[in-house]
């Protein structure tokens, strides 16, 4: 498929596994450059070498989406490397994998924190 995003650059959060490394594949393969944030700088990693095993343009910053002050950090780092964002994908996680009944109010907190204020 051919979406004429081939030269864009994106940046994902929460980009090193699950949906948000899917999606980087994705625009991975349509040529995008995809720059990938992760708390976690080991799941940053294998995930920026597999895309480029693959032929992908990819690139990791470690950033927590859930501090403000990382948040910051981040955009800053990103717009000294890479300019602005063409592409920008939020994917800050969720509450934890469950059935809704199961889950307390803390994780309801949890994941309502991670999606929606980071």
């Amino acid at each position: 498929m051919n979406l004429h995003i081939a030269g864009k650059i994106a940046l994902l959060t929460g980009g090193s596994k699950g949906i948000g490394f899917a999606v980087a594949e994705g625009l991975a393969t349509e040529g995008v450059k995809v720059i990938l944030s992760s708390r976690h700088e080991d799941s940053l990693t294998k995930a920026v070498d597999k895309l480029r095993a693959k032929g992908g343009d990819a690139h990791g910053i470690v950033a927590d989406v859930s501090k403000p002050e990382s948040i910051d950090a981040l955009f800053a780092s990103f717009k000294a490397q890479f300019g602005d964002p063409d592409i920008l994908l939020i994917n800050g996680g969720g509450p934890p994998a469950g059935k809704a009944e199961t889950l307390d109010d803390e994780a309801w907190a949890k994941g309502y924190d991670l999606t929606l204020m980071s």
